[in-house]
């Protein structure tokens, strides 16, 4: 009895280690596993309709979707550019946004003075955009190209689920 019991505990405890990184995938990460760089501190991110407990942050095609990072500068920081990927099966893949200026319309007012700032955009996903799965890559950059801050967020193109009637 003690060993089927051990045994049980054990295979439950196996499938848990089998869920947790599915579980724990959608998690918001910075590119390089750090919370800051010289030029700022990485505060938080946050993705409109996604949050810790989905695998993947849904992008649903015909809607918008912001992202909201904070950040605090250590440096001042004359412009901010924002650069967008989506990496699929490992290839990345530029995603244009309307002006690379990161300070027109997010939030942000260059030049940054060193302290927290927080940066918003809202981003259409367009109905003709494939459903699958992607990884962006979002970067904000300083007049020197170098890393303010930069996340990788799991997310997922698709449909809105419709309502059950």
């Amino acid at each position: 009895m003690t060993a089927t019991l051990y045994a049980l505990g054990l295979a439950a405890l196996l499938g848990l280690a089998a869920v947790l990184p599915v579980t724990l995938a959608a998690d918001i990460e910075t590119c390089d596993g750090e919370q800051g760089n010289d030029l700022a501190d990485f505060i938080k991110a946050e993705v409109s309709d996604c949050s810790e407990d989905t695998p993947k942050c849904p992008l649903i095609r015909g809607k918008n979707v912001t992202l909201t990072l904070t950040f605090k500068t250590k440096k001042d920081i004359k412009e901010v550019r924002h650069i967008v990927h989506g990496t699929v099966a490992g290839v990345p893949v530029p995603f244009p946004l309307a002006t690379p200026d990161a300070c027109q319309n997010t939030g942000l007012s260059c030049p940054l003075s060193v302290g927290e700032h927080t940066y918003k955009y809202a981003l259409f996903v367009k109905p003709v955009y494939p459903k699958l799965k992607v990884q962006v890559k979002w970067e904000l950059k300083n007049e020197e190209n170098k890393n303010i801050v930069c996340i990788i967020i799991p997310s997922e193109l698709k449909d809105a689920i419709k309502d059950a009637k």
